[in-house]
Formats: C-alpha cells, sequence, structure tokens
C-alpha cells in the first residue's frame, strides 16, 4: 500500500501544528524527496505542507496518506535548513518561515484540476504589493498624518 512514511511540515497559520507531522506515501505517488510540496489531509480539510524528512514513523498508529504531490519545483535544501534556521533563532512561528522560501506562485491556494493533479491557484490580486491607496499613510514632518494619493483637501480633513 504504501512506500515509506514522511514528516510532513503543514503550513497552517497555528502554533497547534509547529511539528511535523506523519503521513504515508501511497505507491502511486513514487518517491517523494524532502523539500517537495504535498497536499495533506487534516481532517476534512486538504492543507499545503512540505516535506521535511523520511524514515521510520515517529507515530505508532495508522498513517493517512498524503493526498498528493503539488506541481510546483521543490525547495532546495539550503532555503529550508534557512527557514527553520530563521524560526528558531527569532522565536518565530515555523510555517511563515517556511513560506518565505516557497517557490514564486507558491502562496496561492490548494486546487485539484480536472485530471486529478494538485496545484495551486493564482493568489488575489493586490496581495503582493500588500498596500492599498486609499488606506496608506505618511507622516508629515509637524507629525501629522497624511494620506498618500488624496488631494490636500481631503487631507485636512481626514488626518488629525
Amino acid at each position: 500500500m504504501s512506500s515509506g512514511a514522511r514528516q510532513v511540515l503543514l503550513l497552517a497559520d497555528t502554533r497547534a501544528l509547529e511539528r511535523p507531522l506523519d503521513y504515508s506515501v501511497p505507491d502511486a505517488l513514487g518517491d517523494v524527496p524532502p523539500g517537495t510540496l504535498v497536499a495533506c489531509p487534516l481532517g476534512p480539510r486538504r492543507l499545503i505542507g512540505v516535506v521535511v524528512g523520511g524514515g521510520p514513523p515517529t507515530y505508532d498508529g495508522t498513517l493517512q496518506p498524503l493526498a498528493g504531490v503539488v506541481d510546483t519545483p521543490p525547495v532546495p535544501p539550503e532555503l529550508m535548513d534557512l527557514a527553520l534556521w530563521t524560526a528558531r533563532y527569532y522565536a518565530a512561528p515555523v510555517s511563515p518561515c517556511v513560506r518565505l522560501v516557497l517557490p514564486p506562485g507558491a502562496e496561492g491556494a490548494l486546487r485539484r484540476g480536472a485530471d486529478g493533479q494538485w496545484g495551486l491557484a493564482a493568489p488575489p490580486r493586490g496581495r503582493a504589493t500588500g498596500t492599498n491607496a486609499s488606506t496608506s499613510w505618511r507622516i508629515s514632518a509637524r507629525g501629522r498624518r497624511r494620506r498618500v494619493g488624496c488631494s490636500p483637501a481631503s487631507n485636512s480633513a481626514t488626518a488629525r
């Protein structure tokens, strides 16, 4: 049924999942080396995870099989080491640190295509910049807030 177990770090924004979880690898997936992005079942959902190791499972019970391999290039081992070091050094959650080293476009939502392959949907527009002109502010030399991209009249009315 399975060709071994893999330890997978789920990219979920929660401290409860700070350690890798064990998953079995179905024979249909073949070899899943470390750094590979995978679709992992967690309750009724499927989450993106990164394979961080292989070998004997650390859990004694029955393991859930991986749902599939995401069609993206794997994360190089040097970048995974950098992300894990960053999380330890800055006492930061591991998932955001690993997201920093993912291949471009890997921040999209996990989707299953008609052919059964797992892929990542494009992220929402405007997310890459993280700013919105209507909510951007600057502090003037006098210490007053000023809206970016607005007329001086609207600045004086809204920024006090």
